[in-house]
Order: structure tokens, then sequence, then C-alpha cells
């Protein structure tokens, strides 16, 4: 499988021969397919895949064959090596081929509840995998001390990390702000640059918050957290 990146939005990708697989998780976003048609099969997604991200269908697509994938504008794909150590938020996978091993580890149920994700994907094997967020994706590297991560924006971490969800700061900084993985251990964690739920104080006066509803979220414990 070669997978070239055409863009920020969007990658071709190229199967040699009828032992490429690969899985794409949103048919959707594929705009071109050179090849037999016959080589592309949607079908409901496997029981372990079933819940990521409310999908319900998969395409399934062998070689010889090319197609590209394309994001919508606000979305980037990100082409990311196989490694056994990284766990991915099921919601950003795009694709990956066929022939890796692919695990479901379960989340405690204190972060489901947090991030409404139950699971991580687990992939083993040689490859790559194709990511999509909402912005650029940094890596940072885990030392001896902990970070905050807002549950929004982790992408991955290693499998060998110890998480927690909760906040930080002072009074005033825990009532407003959203869910944060604390995260411990070593290896390096991979973020999404645009969280999708981010606003700056004027957006959010601008589009739905008045001043009361602002100055409650300030000044009640809790309320920046539950209310939306």
């Amino acid at each position: 499988m070669n997978v070239d990146l055409l863009n920020l939005q969007t990658v071709k990708i190229s199967l040699e021969n009828s032992s490429d697989t690969v899985r794409i998780l949103e048919p959707s976003t594929i705009i071109m397919f050179h090849g037999d048609g016959n080589l592309r099969e949607d079908r409901r997604v496997k029981i372990k895949h079933a819940f990521a991200g409310n999908r319900l269908y998969e395409s399934i697509i062998s070689g010889p064959c090319s197609f590209v994938l394309s994001l919508p504008s606000g979305c980037y794909v990100n082409i990311i090596p196989v490694t056994d150590e990284l766990l991915f938020d099921v919601k950003n996978v795009l694709f990956y081929p066929d022939n890796l091993e692919v695990n479901r580890i379960y989340q405690s149920w204190p972060n489901i509840l947090a991030t409404s994700s139950i699971t991580r994907y687990e992939f083993k094997g040689s490859g790559k995998i194709g990511i999509m967020t909402g912005g650029p994706i940094i890596s940072e590297i885990l030392d001896d001390n902990h970070c905050y991560v807002d549950v929004n924006s982790l992408v991955a971490l290693p499998k060998s990390a110890k998480i927690e969800v909760g906040v930080y700061g002072n009074g005033k900084a825990e009532q407003h702000m959203a869910w944060q993985y604390l995260i411990s251990g070593t290896g390096t964690i991979l973020i999404d640059t645009a969280s999708s739920t981010a606003v700056l104080l004027t957006q959010g006066l601008k589009s739905k918050d008045n001043i009361v509803m602002r100055a409650i979220k300030d000044n009640v414990p809790g309320a920046g957290t539950l209310i939306p």
C-alpha cells in the first residue's frame, strides 16, 4: 500500500495487487476511485468497531487500484506509522491496512463518562494508518512529571501510560474548564491542536452566552462543566 499526502485534507492510496487491502471507516470521504468497481465492498462494520464514532458501515478496498480520500474543510489527514505502543481514540481513525491486528482496549468507567468513548484502538504490525483531526497534530514527550491534556484534543497515548480524568488550577480555573486527562508515564502522546470545544470568551458571549450565563459559569462551582 502506497500512501501519498496530496495536501492537508487529501490523501491518495494505491494498492498494487489483490493481497493489498485497506479499510476505510469513513466511506463518504472517497471522492475518486481508479480501478475495477468490484474491488470495493461496503459492509457493516465489525462488531468490535460498531461503536467507533457511531459508524455503521466501512469500505473494504482491494488492489490493484488507486483512490483518493478527501476530508471536509477544517479537517486534517495525518499519516501515522504503526507502533505497538500507541492507543488511538476511535473517532480519529480514518483508514488502516487490513493486515494489521486491531485490538479494542476498554477505558475505565470514569473515562467513558467523561469522554463518551468506550474504547481505544491498538494497532499491531507494519504499515501506516490514517488519522483525521480538526487541526495539525503535535507530539509531546512524557517524562517523570505528569501533564494535563484536554480530553477532546488527545488523539493517542502510550499503552503503558496511566490516565485519570479531572481539572486543575485554582477554583476559578476549575469552574469553567473542560475535562482534562492527567497523564503520567513515559513515551509520546499525540495532540490535536484544534480542540472541538475550545471557545474564546468573546466568541462565547456572541454565540450563546449572555452576561448572566457567563457570570453563573464563572462563579458557581462546577457550572462551566455542567452547563454547555
